[in-house]
C-alpha cells in the first residue's frame, strides 16, 4: 500500500476517534441552462457543509443524537456564479450571482430563488437556447452503476466518465483545484501538481472516487452529459441507486440537487458534450 493512502486512512482513523460523525462535506455543482451562440451557460454552486450552533460557531458533530438535534443545525455556505463555456472544460465568469448560508433541511425550498435568478439572468444572454433536462440517473455511489461507467486507465494515468452506449467518448476527469488542494492538506503530497505524483499514488487517489449521478440534457442539436462522482463513508448513507435512468419533468431551474454527499466526502459535476 502506497504511503500516501496510509496516511490519509490514518488520518481519517484518527480523525473519526475525535469526531464520531463529521459533517463537514464539499460540493461542486455545474448546472447548464442553456447556451448563447457558441457558449453554454452554467449556474456553478460550490458549498460547503457545516454544523452550527446557537451561539452562532461552527461544530463536527452528528445530528443524529436526539439531544443536539434540538441546539445545532446542518448547513451549506458559499458561492453562485453563472458562467459560461464552449467545450465544458474551461469556463469564464459572467456574473457572481450570490453568497448564501442555507439550512440543509430546507435546501431545496432554499435554493429555488437563485436558481430561478440565474435562468433569469441566463435568458438576457444574447440568441439565449434553454437547455432541456431529459433524464437522470442516480448511482448513489455505488461502483456497480449501470448508467455510467468510471473506468482507470492505469497506463495513462487517469481516471475516465463514459456512458456504456458510448464507450468510443470516454470523458476525461479533470480534478477541480480545491479538491486537490484539500487532498494535499491530508497526505503532504505535492496533488496541486498532480501530474507530477508518483503513478502510485496516483492511482490510490483515482481509486477513491466513485459515481454518484449523471443528467443528461439536450439543447437544441447539442447533447451534453453532467457526470458527478465523489467519495466519503457510507455510514450513515441510505440512498439507494436507480436500475436505470428516470424521465425528468421538471424545468431545468427546478431541478436542484448536490447536497447528497457522504460523511467527511467531497463531489463534484464534469461536463462532456457529446
Amino acid at each position: 500500500m502506497c504511503k500516501a493512502l496510509i496516511i490519509f486512512c490514518l488520518y481519517l482513523f484518527a480523525f473519526n476517534l475525535k469526531i464520531a460523525a463529521c459533517s463537514y462535506a464539499y460540493q461542486y455543482s455545474l448546472f447548464p441552462l442553456g447556451s448563447s451562440s457558441e457558449n453554454i451557460i452554467f449556474l456553478e454552486v460550490e458549498l460547503e457543509r457545516y454544523v452550527s450552533t446557537p451561539a452562532g460557531g461552527e461544530m463536527m458533530l452528528s445530528t443524529r443524537d436526539p439531544i443536539q438535534k434540538n441546539i445545532i443545525e446542518t448547513r451549506w455556505k458559499g458561492n453562485l456564479r453563472l458562467k459560461s463555456s464552449i467545450d465544458g472544460k474551461k469556463f469564464q465568469l459572467i456574473s457572481e450571482l450570490a453568497y448564501i448560508d442555507i439550512a440543509d433541511e430546507k435546501y431545496r425550498e432554499a435554493l429555488l430563488p437563485y436558481f430561478e435568478k440565474a435562468m433569469q439572468k441566463a435568458r438576457e444572454q444574447l440568441f439565449f437556447e434553454e437547455a432541456f433536462l431529459a433524464k437522470t440517473a442516480n448511482c448513489a455511489y455505488e461502483r456497480s452503476c449501470a448508467m455510467f461507467v468510471m473506468e482507470l486507465d492505469s497506463v495513462e494515468l487517469s481516471l475516465n466518465c463514459f456512458l456504456p452506449s458510448e464507450s468510443n467518448k470516454k470523458r476525461k476527469i479533470n480534478f477541480p483545484p480545491v479538491l486537490l488542494q484539500k487532498y494535499e492538506n491530508v497526505t503532504q503530497l505535492n496533488f496541486s501538481e498532480i501530474e507530477t505524483v508518483e503513478a502510485t499514488s496516483r492511482i490510490e487517489f483515482y481509486r477513491v472516487w466513485k459515481p454518484c449521478s449523471a443528467r443528461y440534457y439536450q439543447i437544441g442539436e447539442k447533447e451534453l452529459i453532467i457526470y458527478c462522482i465523489g467519495w466519503g463513508q457510507k455510514r450513515g448513507y441510505n440512498a439507494q441507486k436507480q436500475a436505470d435512468w428516470k424521465v425528468n419533468n421538471l424545468p431545468v431551474e427546478n431541478f436542484i440537487e448536490g447536497n447528497d454527499v457522504m460523511m467527511h466526502g467531497q463531489r463534484f459535476d464534469i461536463c462532456q458534450i457529446l
